[in-house]
């Protein structure tokens, strides 16, 4: 992840990261930054995440229906796929997932409603597609490695 991207300074992963499976084994994780220069102003904005969890980079299989037209396989940017997703809640919540009847999932985040904090909690969501959706538990501990560029 680059949490250098202009515009998104002091952007954090601030909520639990769940390994799930929608087909393979994908780390949810909900990042959010500030909106302001101030960092005691309240509010903010914030992403639904889907990552490798054994690299921390992006799928090479699409996961997030963004376009809500069934298919994964034409979300994309450019060549590569939807990794990250602003769901217009605010600051979102850690993700849940809600199966649904054919074995897929909607994943499920809440938030503080606007970016400045100001109007009441919300809920956005997104499909996945058919597969096995569910928590994956996993013992034992990860570290990924940080790549610099110098």
């Amino acid at each position: 992840m680059d949490f250098s991207q202009p515009g998104l300074k002091g952007e954090r992963i601030v909520t639990e990261s769940r390994v799930v499976d929608l087909g393979l084994p994908v780390l949810l994780a909900a990042s959010m930054y500030p909106v302001t220069n101030d960092p005691c102003t309240p509010g903010g904005r914030g992403f639904l995440n889907v990552l490798d969890p054994f690299t921390g980079a992006g799928l090479d299989t699409g996961v997030l229906d963004t376009d809500r037209d069934g298919s994964m396989d034409n979300d994309r940017i450019g060549a590569r796929f939807i990794g990250s997703v602003d769901l217009d809640v605010g600051v979102p919540t850690q993700p849940q997932l809600m199966r649904r009847p054919d074995g897929g999932a909607t994943i499920l985040v809440g938030g503080s409603g606007d970016s400045t904090g100001t109007q009441g909690p919300s809920i956005g969501q997104v499909d996945t597609g058919p597969g096995a959706a569910k928590t994956l538990k996993f013992k034992g501990r990860l570290a990924w490695r940080e790549v610099v560029k110098e």
